[in-house]
Parts: C-alpha cells; structure tokens; sequence
C-alpha cells in the first residue's frame, strides 16, 4: 500500500511539473511557438488550395483579407 501511495504521489508531482513548465517560462514558450506555426502551416495549406483555383497574378482578395485577420492575430498575442 505504501509503494503504491508513494508512486502515486511522484506521478502527480510529475504532472504538476509538466503542467506548470507547459504554462509559464520556456514551456509556455515553446507552446506558443508551436501554435503560431501551426497557424501559418494552415494559412500555407490555405492560400496554396486557393492558389491552385487562380491565375497566380497575386493575392486574391479572399487570401488578403485572411492574411491581414492572421496578422492582427499574431501581434495581439
């Protein structure tokens, strides 16, 4: 029984520790990496679907206005 407690008791301080260094510091950081760069992989996916559609004289207006919404996304995080 006491094994089991103390084994216990190591995992949820392993899980507090991921948890806080997930939400503060590098961990944090990392994280909001990793979300930005998801988002311009998805904006990518995106703008190559639409590209494939057109001519490719340039930025439809569709893609400029998800490009300038990406944009105030990044600089109010």
């Amino acid at each position: 029984m006491q094994t089991t407690y103390t084994a216990n008791t190591i995992n949820a301080a392993n899980v507090a520790a991921r948890y806080e260094a997930s939400t503060t510091g590098v961990g944090k950081l990392d994280a909001d990496v990793a979300e930005v760069s998801k988002a311009l992989n998805d904006t990518e996916a995106t703008f190559d679907g639409r590209a494939a559609k057109t001519d490719g004289a340039g930025l439809s207006a569709e893609n400029m206005a998800d490009l300038t919404a990406g944009m105030k996304a990044v600089c109010a995080a």
